[in-house]
């Protein structure tokens, strides 16, 4: 957790204060309050992301919704979120930029959108992200992602859909005691 971002008694009412903004998501913002709160009370990897979600979907049902209502209860903000479309993150050289874009900026919600369109080194680079918290890219600029939390959408299926919280996972084996089924309606 950020040092004096959030205090004990918030922690614990994130799911209730997210609830209030997005309509029709409990699962997932049930799933995401959890993750969150464990991160907060010092459960799990602090070299890692705060949280490391996938949120799988059609189109309009709230992903988006979801990490700008978490950037502001957890980060204070609606402006704290970095809104990356990965669209624009197509060519080998896009890891440089995705370092310089993240570098200079306070604690965030940084949103992946659209993940499955990057470039297969910006994939490579996320798990990176995921596994060690950090990223070094070909110019020797290190961004740490310590306390940030990481949200990466598509909308390419529709139904039941994985979460993942990668953030203390070495493995990155996906066994039923590291996923969370949800449904996106």
């Amino acid at each position: 957790m950020v040092p004096g971002m959030f205090s004990g008694q918030r922690l614990f009412q994130i799911e209730k204060a997210l609830q209030k903004h997005i309509i029709g998501q409990s699962e997932a913002i049930g799933a995401v309050s959890c993750v969150i709160r464990r991160a907060g009370i010092g459960i799990g990897n602090s070299n890692s992301p705060i949280g490391s979600f996938s949120f799988a979907s059609s189109l309009g049902v709230g992903k988006t919704l979801l990490a700008k209502y978490l950037a502001m209860e957890y980060f204070g903000s609606k402006e704290s979120i970095i809104k990356l479309n990965m669209n624009e993150y197509t060519e080998k050289y896009s890891v440089s930029t995705l370092t310089e874009t993240v570098q200079n900026r306070p604690p965030s919600v940084i949103l992946l959108h659209d993940i499955h369109k990057a470039h297969h080194n910006v994939l490579k680079a996320t798990i990176q992200i995921l596994r060690d918290g950090r990223l070094t890219d070909n110019k020797g600029l290190t961004v740490h992602f310590n306390k940030n939390i990481i949200i990466m959408t598509s909308s390419s299926a529709i139904g039941y859909h994985r979460f993942y919280d990668y953030s203390d996972y070495e493995d990155y084996s996906h066994s039923d005691d590291n996923e969370t089924f949800l449904l996106l309606k």
